[in-house]
């Protein structure tokens, strides 16, 4: 779960509670499944990848929350014509994470997914919904029944939203962003 620290103003979303992380001091590792990076410079994206997973029926996190966005290779591949699913942390560590600016994601809004070979698919932000962590709905976030056969969807999701902090300053969201795609190219 992500991490958050309060700041007097108690919401997430605000730059002036959370730091941008320092430059990352080291090359990232190779554990990307063949795609390099997703950047999206509207919404200050630019991270790149570890593949993650799902155990016990929960979506893993990536073991690099401050810089890297999560890629579950156990859905589809870019390129592949399915509903590929990220995830990343809105906030980490006291800082601003990868996703912590997907909530302003505007339909219109470009994202690219770079593959290690060279391949870039660009996609095109056409929704963006937040759901309560209650009342989300994982197999339709996950295997959308009004997606077009064939159609390329990019799914995008992260904390957002309300926080509950405890005594140390740290907290945990009440609500999910999630950000849908088409591939255009």
């Amino acid at each position: 779960s992500d991490e958050a620290r309060a700041a007097g103003r108690g919401t997430a979303g605000d730059s002036s509670d959370f730091r941008p992380p320092p430059a990352r001091a080291s090359a990232p590792p190779t554990t990307n499944g063949g795609i390099e990076r997703v950047v999206a410079p509207a919404l200050q994206i630019n991270h790149y990848v570890e593949v993650v997973g799902i155990a016990n029926n929960q979506m893993q996190t990536p073991r690099d929350g401050t810089y890297a966005i999560g890629w579950y290779d156990d859905y589809d591949r870019p390129g592949s014509g399915g509903n590929v699913i990220v995830s990343a942390h809105e906030t980490w560590n006291h800082m601003q994470g990868p996703f912590y600016g997907l909530h302003r994601a505007a339909a219109g809004d470009e994202i690219a997914i770079e593959m290690i070979d060279g391949t870039r698919y660009r996609y095109v932000v056409f929704s963006n919904v937040r759901y309560s962590v209650n009342d989300i709905p994982m197999r339709e976030v996950i295997w959308p029944s009004t997606r077009p056969p064939g159609q390329e969807w990019l799914t995008l999701i992260t904390c957002g939203g309300r926080i509950v902090y405890n005594s140390r300053g740290f907290g945990e969201y009440l609500d999910r962003d999630v950000v849908i795609a088409r591939r255009v190219n």
